[in-house]
């Protein structure tokens, strides 16, 4: 079914992966149906945790893993010490991010509405490398 504006939980069925949610009206469990597609297929935004390290870095590559290439778009943003410091937006493909800063607290910012497997960030691209080969 379709989602609220506002789902307030979520949780994953072991075993069969299926997605229930919590409708914002807090009375409602609801499915979640990963197929529709098109006009009906809603936009979703997922903020992160904050991630803190303890020196700073850079994290100079990304990988966005998704299966299906309906056509669909998705975003995903992430913040050094609160400041943008890349944006991606391609799927399935090492991209290389913006050098000559270091940051210690990190945070993702997703947003759209295709399908998003994983998502990896990495201090260099070989690192990516070694784990999607």
């Amino acid at each position: 079914s379709r989602a609220s504006d506002t789902p307030v939980s979520f949780f994953t069925e072991r075993g069969t992966g299926r997605l229930f949610y919590l409708d914002s009206d807090v009375r409602t469990v609801r499915l979640f149906d990963p197929t529709v597609t098109g006009a009906a297929r809603r936009t979703y935004r997922w903020i992160s945790r904050l991630y803190v390290d303890a020196g700073a870095t850079n994290l100079g590559a990304a990988y966005i893993e998704c299966d299906d290439d309906s056509g669909e778009s998705f975003s995903v943003r992430l913040y050094g010490d609160g400041v943008l410091r890349a944006t991606v937006s391609t799927a399935n493909q090492i991209m290389s991010l913006p050098g000559g800063y270091r940051a210690r607290r990190w945070q993702i910012d997703v947003e759209g509405s295709r399908e998003i497997n994983s998502i990896i960030f990495a201090h260099a691209a070989p690192e990516i490398a070694r784990l999607v080969r």
